[in-house]
């Protein structure tokens, strides 16, 4: 029987996003560290791709069978069914910092009200004017724009996209991306050649997730011996470990250029942890750890105020500017997660709520036809 929820990879999760959230403490406050820390984004993407393509390949052959107009009705459900999932807890938070721009003046009440719509709606990427109350509008503008083109593609030709347009896909578009912005780090919105280095970084990492199923699949059928364990235990840890201390410790621009390593280095973890050889297997299949990985999404979304504005913000609340670096971490850390309860709960009623009109439409509905 197929484990739900993988514990390593709920664990991984959170330490990829606490990462994220260190490189939005201004550079000052973090020492320096965790510079690459937005590398924790291309992690976020892959596991959406995972759970894509293990979502797909288990009915491949009904899909390629059923008529087109059926995959495309499919693929706007399953496009629905995501936005759905994230969009009461990311309401809830920039309906949050919205205000909380307004009550603290960072903002007029209008443009504050024109930047929450432009949020709720992702015209960031577009490059509409906008602020990103949570700072992470750009990673999910470009989740669901990729999620809308990959899906019905990936839904009709499974085999054939990862058998022959996987690989050249990846490679393609990585290479794009470090070639013109020479590191992960590019401003995820459209160019003047309508090239978005978020929705390339996107599609690449979502396709390198589905790789990760594939190749962790084949690892699953090999029977191995204590000393093949071993093996790759010992490369999955080196694999996160020196991932993890590129994150942390790389902060140049030229050493930045090969933050493709990374990622790579990334994947074939994810690779071993997926296949379920590793000693570590199971060791985090608790409900502390899927806690803590189903809070990820959330502190995604509530930490960047807080963290981004800590040295003013603890300034205008204190009167204090000689706070210790240590405590401004531990106090962005902590109104971070504070705020992600707060979040969730309205999300979870935003949600409830919604569903009940639902219903009564669809009562409704009925009603009118009989």
């Amino acid at each position: 029987m197929t484990k739900k929820r993988n514990g390593n990879i709920e664990i991984l999760r959170f330490i990829f996003c606490m990462l994220i959230i260190l490189v939005h403490f201004p550079q000052e406050v973090r020492y320096f560290f965790g510079a690459s820390g937005y590398l924790g984004v291309e992690f976020f993407f892959m596991i959406s791709g995972l759970f894509l393509g293990r979502k797909l390949k288990k009915d491949k052959e009904l899909h390629q069978k059923e008529p087109i107009s059926d995959t495309l009705t499919s693929s706007w459900k399953y496009f629905l069914s995501r936005i759905k999932s994230i969009y009461p807890f990311y309401f809830a938070a920039v309906g949050f910092f919205c205000i909380l721009n307004i009550i603290l003046k960072y903002t007029k009440s209008l443009n504050s009200i024109l930047y929450f719509i432009s949020d709720l709606l992702f015209l960031q990427i577009f490059r509409f004017p906008s602020i990103s109350y949570t700072g992470t509008v750009w990673f999910l503008a470009a989740l669901f724009f990729s999620l809308f083109v990959l899906y019905p593609i990936v839904r009709r030709y499974y085999d054939v996209y990862i058998k022959y347009f996987s690989l050249p896909i990846v490679l393609l578009n990585m290479g794009y991306v470090m070639r013109i912005f020479h590191s992960f780090e590019a401003e995820p919105f459209f160019d003047s050649f309508l090239i978005n280095p978020g929705i390339l970084r996107a599609i690449a990492m979502l396709t390198l997730g589905m790789l990760v199923g594939e190749l962790s699949d084949k690892l699953k059928t090999l029977t191995l011996s204590r000393s093949g364990k071993v093996i790759l235990t010992t490369a999955e840890l080196i694999s996160y470990v020196f991932a993890f201390a590129f994150m942390i410790a790389c902060r140049s621009d030229p050493v930045k250029r090969f933050d493709y390593a990374a990622v790579i280095l990334i994947f074939i973890g994810l690779v071993i942890t997926v296949s379920e050889h590793s000693y570590f297997n199971g060791k985090f299949d608790n409900r502390f750890s899927l806690f803590l990985g189903k809070s990820s999404m959330i502190l995604f979304m509530t930490h960047y105020f807080w963290v981004h504005n800590i040295k003013e913000l603890t300034l205008r609340f204190t009167g204090h500017d000689d706070i210790g670096n240590i405590e401004l971490l531990l106090i962005g850390y902590a109104l971070s997660f504070i705020t992600g309860i707060a979040v969730y709960f309205v999300g979870l009623a935003i949600r409830k709520v919604f569903y009940k009109i639902k219903d009564m439409i669809v009562l409704s509905e009925k009603s009118a036809c009989s």
